[in-house]
């Protein structure tokens, strides 16, 4: 048992010193960002109490308000493929201890759990994501980074796919114990994943460059087709979160991971949203613009009305990636990306090797028109089609003698 002493030293959660290289193009450009500018003078004016005290009440008025609205009431009423109505459990801080840090992102970090002092979290199979500590330093951008949090929490409570990361434990302290000007207030704790997929991407591509040259037709369909499966995979859970009317906003590799037994899981949910119910397929919504500039649609990079298929170009720029294991736009910066694909529309090149089916979803998938673009349920459906055929040896000669990374060179413009 850990004394108190111990107790509130580790449950300080200090963030940890290092930290990862982050890709020149992975600019979070969110909500979160739009509200990071410089304090106001009265701002300044204010003890870290006041500010933190005000943030808190507002977080807490900003949750009631979600958790109220008439879209988020709808997908907890559904039915289908929701969780039983069991409430998530409630842990007190003193009651897991955190260890050493797995990952995170701008502004959240996720712990794995030393030990439980509850039956009900198994330290194995469970993790503890909370603020990053600097995010207190502004009082905007702490208030809009705890909402994401919780918003987090509460969307991944009413869901259940086998393809979607669970929650399995909220903090006890709700909203309100922002007000305390503690980053780890309020957390979640999370399904640990062992892996994630760009790290996956980097072992095919390993194993790709070791296949160079040499004629295994059967294992270069093997391979392609295992790359495949994850993707049709990731597609399941997509389709299924737009048939709740949610958008993820931020599809990219280091959002996908694997759990022990192999399945993949899509996670991070603090800047998804649920939209109101569509009555036309195009309806398009005046949202914030986010996610990652190499897998964000025009539309939404360029600031324009968008709905749930910004979260299907995102899914088409990956699925070439899964494929071709090629990072999308490696040699353009941001400001080039702006301006060739987003604005003048040009895609990653596709392989003449690849069958037919494949190099027409991605053309239709990545379409800059949302009136011509596929939705995600369509893409799924293909995509298990494409699979199927492969796995049955119809397509082998589409695939050619091997399978080998395109070029970086960028042609296609649609």
């Amino acid at each position: 048992m850990m004394s108190k002493e111990d107790t509130t030293r580790t449950f300080l959660w200090e963030e940890s010193t290092a930290h990862s290289s982050h890709d020149p193009l992975d600019c979070f450009l969110g909500d979160s960002s739009e509200v990071s500018e410089e304090l106001s003078a009265s701002e300044r004016s204010q003890s870290d109490e006041e500010k933190y005290a005000k943030a808190g009440c507002y977080i807490k008025d900003r949750m009631k308000t979600i958790l109220a609205s008439e879209t988020f009431c709808k997908l907890r009423e559904s039915k289908e493929g929701l969780k039983k109505n069991e409430p998530v459990t409630r842990v007190n801080h003193s009651q897991i201890e955190l260890g050493n840090l797995l990952g995170g992102g701008a502004f959240s970090n996720v712990f794995e759990i030393k030990t439980s002092l509850t039956n009900e979290i198994d330290p194995n199979t469970c993790v503890v994501k909370v603020l990053r500590k600097h995010v207190l330093d502004r009082t905007k951008l702490f208030t809009a980074c705890a909402v994401g949090l919780l918003r987090e929490g509460s969307i991944l409570a009413s869901l259940q796919h086998e393809h979607i990361i669970g929650v399995q434990a909220f903090s006890q302290v709700g909203p309100s114990g922002y007000a305390t000007g503690r980053n780890d207030a309020c957390f979640l704790v999370l399904d640990k994943l062992q892996e994630i997929l760009s790290t996956r991407m980097d072992t095919w591509t390993k194993f790709q460059v070791s296949m160079f040259d040499r004629k295994r037709s059967k294992k270069n369909r093997e391979f392609f087709c295992e790359r495949l499966n994850v993707a049709q995979q990731l597609a399941s859970a997509i389709t299924y979160l737009h048939q709740k009317s949610i958008v993820h906003r931020d599809i990219k590799p280091n959002n996908i991971g694997f759990d022990a037994g192999g399945m993949i899981k899509l996670f991070d949910f603090d800047v998804s949203r649920i939209i109101p119910e569509e009555e036309y397929a195009n309806q398009v919504f005046k949202l914030t613009k986010t996610g990652t500039k190499r897998y964000m649609s025009p539309e939404c990079g360029l600031g324009e009305k968008y709905n749930l298929k910004t979260d299907v170009y995102s899914f088409a720029i990956l699925l070439h990636q899964i494929l071709s294991l090629v990072v999308p736009y490696c040699d353009l910066n941001m400001f080039e990306v702006k301006r060739k694909v987003m604005q003048h529309g040009l895609r990653p090149k596709i392989p003449m090797s690849w069958p037919k089916g494949i190099k027409q979803l991605l053309k239709q998938a990545w379409c800059t028109d949302i009136s011509e673009r596929l939705d995600m349920s369509t893409v799924h459906d293909n995509l298990q089609q494409e699979l199927y055929k492969l796995q049955n040896y119809q397509g082998a000669k589409l695939l050619g003698k091997t399978l080998t990374a395109p070029t970086t060179k960028l042609a296609l413009r649609v």
